[in-house]
């Protein structure tokens, strides 16, 4: 499948572009989505600025950033569909994150289930936007 890619976001107002994050408060995600390279750019600016908030799951950080307190960073798919949320700039290509639909294998050797992960698979070759935050 293709890249999931990241965009940076502000609940209220936005930065223009990158070097305007510096200063503001900023939420970042911990377990292994700490490593993606998206939050490893943020945690460069958290050390500049107020300790940031640390999140569990992308709905915190949602929320943090729904309710104007914190900069973070969001996969568009989630970023996107919600009014509340703003994008600070277009979202930057090095952020972009492989993507994999995994199944257990006595799962897929079953048609329906084949079929089903084929065809999810199938959609996102065709409309590869939907994962990259083409708008």
């Amino acid at each position: 499948m293709d890249n999931l890619r990241f965009g940076p976001l502000f609940g209220r107002g936005a930065a223009a572009r990158p070097a305007d994050v510096a200063g503001h408060p900023i939420a970042l995600v911990g377990g292994v989505p700490a490593t993606l390279p998206v939050y490893l750019w943020l945690e460069e600016f958290a050390s500049s600025g107020p300790p940031p908030a640390r999140c569990n799951n992308y709905r915190a950080i949602k929320s943090l950033v729904a309710s104007g307190s914190v900069l973070s960073a969001l996969p568009c798919t989630i970023g996107d569909g919600d009014s509340d949320l703003v994008r600070c700039f277009p979202p930057l290509e090095e952020w972009d994150v492989p993507i994999y639909l995994i199944g257990r294998r006595a799962i897929l050797r079953r048609p329906p289930a084949r079929d089903l992960f084929d065809s999810i698979a199938a959609h996102f070759d065709r409309h590869p936007e939907l994962l990259m935050g083409v708008r």
